[in-house]
């Protein structure tokens, strides 16, 4: 029934935001990379023992990267205002953390200081790759 289950996001006491899918952790584990990877993230490194995958955000100069518009990419939205100027944005490094629970897996998106990330940025990257993974 459930072959391709939908990631959920929700609230949880202890956590800013948690993510969750149904599915084994090898299920979940390649929907995840796979899903970096339409979300254009970049260098991406993995640790399956660990369950944890890094990647860092793509940084945004205003320039089109490989002949796209400025506006395709789901994190340029990020930094563009009403007045639909082009800003500079750094890259930012992040850890996404799985942990397998029975019947499905929880994620933790964390910066690079190891806390959980808690920034407009990491917001957004939570909604896309909820997005993405479903």
């Amino acid at each position: 029934d459930d072959i391709d289950p939908p990631a959920q996001g929700g609230m949880d006491s202890g956590k800013i935001a948690v993510l969750s899918m149904k599915g084994s952790m090898d299920f979940v584990w390649y929907r995840t990379i796979r899903a970096l990877d339409r979300l254009e993230m970049e260098d991406i490194s993995l640790d399956k023992k660990h369950g944890k995958i890094s990647f860092t955000t793509p940084a945004l100069d205003g320039q089109p990267a490989g002949g796209e518009s400025a506006e395709s990419g789901w994190l340029s939205g990020l930094f563009k205002d009403d007045s639909d100027e082009k800003k500079s944005s750094k890259a930012e490094k992040f850890v996404l953390v799985l942990a397998e629970q029975p019947g499905y897996v929880n994620f933790t998106l964390l910066d690079s200081r190891g806390m959980e990330a808690s920034s407009a940025t990491a917001a957004q990257l939570r909604a896309a790759l909820a997005m993405a993974l479903e």
